[in-house]
């Protein structure tokens, strides 16, 4: 029961009580997406909660509602990134680890009380293979982050993930990259992943004549890398 969480949390970590309970009503108007019910009775009591909060700071920190946006806003920065394009628009930051990186809700996924919370690590954030699901509800995850101690618990040898965000096709490993120097020329990028290791591919469009053959040689290379 979320209640035995809430209980914990008050008895042995850092929280500040919800004062305007109008925020998620806000929010969910602004990013045109309704939380799920468990995320909900949570921000309905805590504005924000930090776990093992102590003098080497927090292990985890939820953020207000007032604070939740996409994500990629909060690893990269403004919307003036070149990369803005590549960025999941409903993953919103649920919690700041505090060393760089997020953990996300992914709020297209949702399904009754069940969405995707996945592991942004700030080097990764977006990239088909990499974006693993580590909670399939609020609810899990706070008592996984409870459970887990100091350390991340989605970071421990043992722990089983609920696969990946974002599937590994053609048309998410392949992308169109652009650089102004004359040292770059125009090309596609492709991103895979092979035994838990990243691989790329840079594609130039004058090695196939024009961007359809670059385009269908990168998609036979990814094919072929993932037998």
């Amino acid at each position: 029961m979320l209640e035995d969480l809430f209980a914990e949390i008050e008895k042995s970590h850092t929280f500040e009580l919800t004062s305007n309970l109008f925020e998620i009503d806000e929010f969910e108007k602004r990013c045109g997406y309704k939380l799920p019910k468990d995320l909900k009775e949570f921000y309905r009591r805590y504005k924000t909660v930090r776990l093992f909060d102590d003098q080497w700071g927090a292990s985890y920190r939820f953020v207000p509602v007032i604070e939740m946006k996409v994500t990629g806003y909060d690893i990269y920065g403004d919307s003036t990134n070149p990369d803005e394009f590549l960025w999941p628009k409903s993953w919103f930051t649920i919690c700041d680890v505090l060393d760089g990186n997020y953990i996300a809700i992914d709020l297209s996924s949702k399904k009754g009380n069940e969405c995707n919370y996945i592991d942004c690590f700030h080097e990764t954030y977006g990239t088909p293979g990499e974006s693993r699901i580590i909670a399939k509800s609020f609810k899990e995850l706070l008592e996984q982050s409870l459970k887990g101690g100091r350390e991340q618990f989605y970071l421990k040898e043992d722990f089983k993930d609920y696969g990946d965000a974002l599937e590994i096709t053609p048309e998410t490993a392949i992308f169109r990259v652009s650089n102004e120097s004359d040292s770059t020329v125009e090309g596609w990028m492709v991103n895979f992943v092979r035994k838990n290791k990243s691989y790329r591919k840079f594609f130039k469009d004058k090695d196939y004549g024009n961007e359809e053959k670059s385009y269908e040689s990168a998609k036979r290379y990814v094919a072929e890398s993932k037998e």
